[in-house]
């Protein structure tokens, strides 16, 4: 069985859903499922019933205990990231505000399937390797390309506004059709 599979499973239910923030919240969660769509999860459910400023100091708080309980430390070369953090938290609060007629795990699987194998995406808006920047990880910095980001964020909460059916994930879309056309090169 993947890592990824074994991630997946609390996208199964709502039920499902809670027992997996439990695990997450109370540090139980196994350290090999907290990956980068388990973060994508965390940040749609924290930014369901709030915008992601009201979220932010929660899922950095959760994030740091986490890392803590399963033995990772939070320092300037690894473990809770600020500007990650910061930047998740906008674009999935963004495309999950879009999309509050529907259910929690409904904007949970829709941000999912929309990031969570788009681990890079803040390369697109960031000049520097943002990752391993160590003022990135101790405090926001925001994209040089904010413009772009701010855009980007803008049509993620107009296409789930507007969206009939299947999640609206145009921009993304697009994004994933650029990558294709640049693999083809």
């Amino acid at each position: 069985m993947t890592t990824e599979s074994k991630v997946i499973w609390f996208l199964e239910s709502e039920t499902k859903l809670d027992a997996f923030l439990s695990a997450w919240e109370t540090g139980i969660l196994p350290k090999e499922e907290w990956t980068h769509a388990a973060h994508v999860a965390a940040a749609a459910c924290y930014t369901w019933p709030r915008s992601p400023n009201e979220a932010l100091p929660l899922l950095r708080e959760r994030i740091r205990t986490y890392n803590e309980a399963t033995g990772g430390q939070n320092t300037v070369d690894g473990g809770y990231h600020e500007t990650l953090t910061h930047f998740w938290t906008e674009a999935v609060g963004c495309f999950v505000a879009g999309r509050r007629n529907g259910t929690r795990l409904d904007a949970v699987l829709d941000s999912v399937r929309c990031f969570g194998r788009a681990s890079d995406l803040p390369q697109r808006y960031y000049t520097h390797d943002v990752v391993r920047n160590q003022v990135a990880r101790r405090e926001w910095v925001p994209p040089e390309r904010a413009d772009e980001f701010a855009s980007f964020c803008a049509g993620l909460l107009r296409d789930g506004l507007l969206r009939d059916g299947a999640a609206g994930l145009g921009a993304l879309h697009q994004i994933d059709s650029e990558k294709d056309d640049e693999h083809r090169r």
